[in-house]
């Protein structure tokens, strides 16, 4: 492929352009302020003040932490995009903002209310080149998951040993992606494409025979939890809504590489209970017990991955779904995709209230199905470029942006500073508000994300940002192909999921022909 260049001064330029365009801003009774506890902007932000009685303008008075230097603008209203102000500040800088209420004379007669947050910086061009190629990184991570001891002893034994790998307590999510992963490796391995499917056997074998049983409440979905690591501690009843459908994703790529009907009708189990389940809404719980039938509290899924699942169905040419898929986008339409409570669901973390632990993995798959449907409704494009808009606001650091030490509690609750720990590869993508560290899975969201925008749109700003990560991805790799979790400059954190490895390397493999796309284009 050859070395793709951009002109980095329009690129530069557009993104600053962007950058001064705010993510659906709240308007009091027309549109939700979802940044209510967001302490990181890239794109000018608005912010829920309310409006005081007599006050015929707002000041914003902004200071920078680090130097103290102010900054200042006036809006007619206390919810107004500050973009005036976001012209002007620092980038990579925390700042505290006061806002207050000015009469006609311009006295202050009211302090309206305050905000800490980073302005964090935006894109800039180019960043640190890659290290090696987008498929080379693919293939080489990929390997070194075939060649892991514990998977090496998943296919000899059909058995996770949650001894040998601790995050085997989260069997559905560890074992889809070992089976999806090594689907794509054996197509692109012939010298090891019996042994890596032999694997993705065992492990969709073993999540076949651990799913419950029929007649129960829950027939035929597999356990979220299994032993006493980590959280699957006193929780092996519990299941995540969640993480089924990936297990029924992982059968119908098995299914597509070896022609065994069994996985295919494990699949179609699996959606038959979704579809018995689903909610008048359109979603499902996000926590239910298995022991009593019933769910466990109010939250419910933001069911994103349910649409690709029944993509793929149709693909394979069953109907299992039924109508479960119009329901469930009808569902994303009317709650997230206007409310944009992206909130963080993980096996390790708990359900959170609206807004509080917000994410950002459901809005770019979102806005990938979206991309993938565009020709169905006018309105796909612009919500999805929305949604990739939000993502990178409040998730991806182009650069540097370091707290103040005195301030980490006060903003976050913890003494870490945001992103680091003992420095970050940059760019990066940070996982959630609960758990604001650059990881390999969550660059992966982006670049897909962007992938998809760049095809759709032609737009190089979306595929430079998706190179800026790609490479960073390459950079973070180790000589014998893995690809850590933590980006450390480039170390293992030590604690390392499997999943998001697999993750990260297919999605460099779609970075890979993306860029073959473009240069094709040229």
């Amino acid at each position: 492929m050859d070395k793709i260049v951009f002109d980095w001064t329009r690129l530069n330029a557009q993104a600053q352009e962007e950058a001064l365009k705010p993510i659906r801003p709240g308007v009091p009774g027309e549109a939700p302020f979802w940044n209510v506890h967001a302490r990181q902007f890239t794109y000018v932000p608005a912010f829920d003040f309310k409006p005081v009685e007599g006050a015929t303008a707002y000041r914003f008075d902004c200071t920078v932490a680090a130097t103290g230097k102010k900054f200042s603008c006036t809006l007619p209203r206390p919810y107004d995009p500050i973009v005036p102000l976001w012209k002007e500040l620092p980038q990579a800088s925390t700042v505290d903002l006061k806002v207050l209420a000015l009469d006609a004379q311009g006295t202050v007669i009211k302090e309206v209310g305050s905000r800490a947050f980073m302005r964090w910086a935006w894109f800039h061009g180019p960043y640190t080149p890659g290290k090696n190629a987008y498929a080379d990184c693919c293939f080489k991570s990929l390997r070194h998951v075939f060649k892991e001891s514990y998977v090496q002893e998943l296919g000899r034994t059909g058995v996770p040993d949650v001894g040998k790998y601790r995050y085997f307590c989260y069997p559905s999510k560890m074992l889809s992606a070992i089976v999806s992963g090594l689907c794509v490796y054996a197509a692109n391995a012939p010298d090891d494409r019996e042994k890596a499917l032999q694997i993705a056997r065992k492990a969709a074998d073993w999540l076949i025979g651990a799913s419950l049983p029929a007649g129960t409440p829950f027939e035929y979905l597999p356990p979220t939890y299994l032993g006493e690591n980590a959280t699957a501690k006193d929780r092996n009843h519990v299941l995540m809504m969640i993480y089924p459908i990936d297990v029924a994703k992982s059968y119908l790529y098995l299914y597509e590489a070896v022609h065994d009907a069994k996985y295919l009708k494990a699949a179609e189990r699996i959606v038959a209970t979704y579809r018995r389940l689903q909610t008048p809404a359109g979603s499902w719980p996000l926590l239910c017990d298995s022991r009593a039938g019933k769910p466990l509290g109010g939250n419910v899924i933001v069911p994103d991955t349910y649409l690709f699942l029944c993509d793929m169905l149709e693909k394979a040419g069953s109907d299992a779904a039924g109508d479960s898929k119009a329901r469930a986008l009808a569902w994303l339409q009317e709650n997230p995709l206007k409310t944009f409570n992206w909130e963080g669901q993980f096996e390790d973390t708990s359900a959170s209230e609206r807004y509080r632990n917000l994410s950002k993995g459901q809005a770019c798959s979102v806005a990938r199905y979206l991309l993938a449907h565009r020709k169905d409704a006018p309105s796909y494009l612009k919500q999805a470029e929305e949604l990739l808009r939000y993502a990178e606001d409040q998730f991806v650091m182009w650069e540097d942006c370091v707290v103040p030490p005195a301030r980490m509690v006060e903003m976050f609750g913890k003494k870490e500073t945001v992103g680091r720990r003992g420095g970050s590869l940059y760019p990066c993508a940070l996982e959630q508000y609960g758990w604001m560290m650059p990881i390999g899975a969550s660059a992966s969201d982006l670049i897909g994300g962007w992938a998809k925008m760049y095809e759709a749109t032609g737009d190089r700003l979306w595929l430079a940002k998706a190179m800026a990560l790609g490479d960073s991805m390459t950079r973070s790799q180790h000589p014998d192909g893995f690809l850590p979790t933590y980006w450390y400059n480039g170390a293992s954190g030590g604690d390392d999921w499997l999943n998001c490895e697999i993750v990260s390397a297919v999605t460099m493999n779609d970075l890979d022909a993306a860029c073959d796309a473009e240069a094709v284009q040229k």
